[in-house]
Order: C-alpha cells, then structure tokens, then sequence
C-alpha cells in the first residue's frame, strides 16, 4: 500500500520473495516444479482469463504489457498463474513432503494434467467453433469445481494419509490469497464487473 505497486510488480512481492527463497532451501524441488507450473498453469489461466473477461467476471484492466493472448489474457495473469503455482508446489513439497520422490510426484499428478488439457483442447474447439459457446454463467464456480474441488476431494479419499497435510496447506493458503485479494481491489489490479 505504501508503494501502490502494480499487479505486476505485486507478483515479484507475494509469490516471487517466498519462491525465490524456496528454491534456494529446496533446490533439488525446482526443476520439476517448474516443469509443472508452466504445463499447469498456462492452460487453466487462459481458459480462466479469457472466459472471466468475455462473461465480465473478472478484469484486468492494466497490464505492463501491451500483448494481450487472444484478444483478452494479459502476460501478467500468466505470469501470476505460473508463479502462484510454483509457490504453492515448493512450499508443500519444502514443509510437507521432503521424503516424496520424483516418481511419485509425478504419477499423483498426471490425471490432473490430463484433465487440464482435455478442458483446453474442448475450450480451443470452441473457441474456433463458436466464442459465444464459453460465456458460461458462474464461470468460476463450474471451472473452480471442475478443475480444484474434485481433484482435490478424489486425491483426499485415495491418499487418506495426506488429509491434513492438504487443511493445513489449504489453510496457509486460504489466508495468504485472502490478503492478496484485498490489496488487489484496494489497489485496483483487477476489477469483478
């Protein structure tokens, strides 16, 4: 607030200090972190970015950047997507999960992948098709269920162990976003028309 920094440059600040110090305590975590916010996150945030705009859900009015994918999704969104995820990804696998491997890692993620690009390669059909197939009213409740409450309830029924792990992260981060929320419509970052 004393800095009226931009959406941009709030990225830096929330996500990019905890991400960068992270990386440098788990260094052996960052490859495939990194690996999995691009290929996770690029997807959901223009699916999410552009039918927030067409359907005015939600809007970013300034970006740093002049290029806007799709008529719609600015860099910064993506920007946010990638760095939000990689964060949330490092800080569990640093506090919750040094013990993990690779392989399983990986296994326990793939459905998750799969499922994001079935819903991008189903939005690209129909946004070639027809546009106005994807002004879906309650966008982000549909998206939101779709994409994080069921993968997130199946994982917690087939992997009863991490249950708590799941509350206490999904807590942290409940409280961290809520903060972020309000210092982006304080400072005007986005706007829900």
């Amino acid at each position: 607030f004393i800095f009226n920094i931009n959406f941009f440059f709030s990225i830096l600040v929330f996500f990019g200090v905890p991400s960068l110090f992270l990386s440098l305590r788990a260094k052996e975590y960052v490859g495939h972190t990194v690996i999995f916010s691009l290929i996770f996150a690029i997807p959901f945030v223009i699916i999410l970015d552009y039918i927030g705009h067409i359907t005015s859900t939600c809007f970013i009015a300034n970006s740093v950047f002049i290029i806007r994918l799709l008529g719609y999704v600015t860099i910064d969104q993506i920007l946010w997507c990638i760095f939000c995820v990689y964060f949330l990804i490092m800080f569990y696998r640093y506090f919750f999960s040094q013990n993990s491997s690779r392989k399983l890692y990986v296994r326990n993620t793939t459905p998750l992948v799969i499922l994001l690009f079935i819903l991008f390669l189903i939005f690209f059909i129909l946004y070639f098709v027809n546009p106005n197939y994807l002004r879906i009213p309650y966008f982000y409740l549909t998206y939101g269920t779709v994409i994080g409450v069921v993968p997130l309830v199946v994982t917690s029924f087939i992997f009863k162990k991490i249950r708590y792990t799941f509350v206490k992260v999904g807590l942290y981060f409940f409280l961290f976003s809520f903060i972020y929320e309000i210092t982006a419509d304080k400072l005007g970052w986005w706007q829900f028309p």
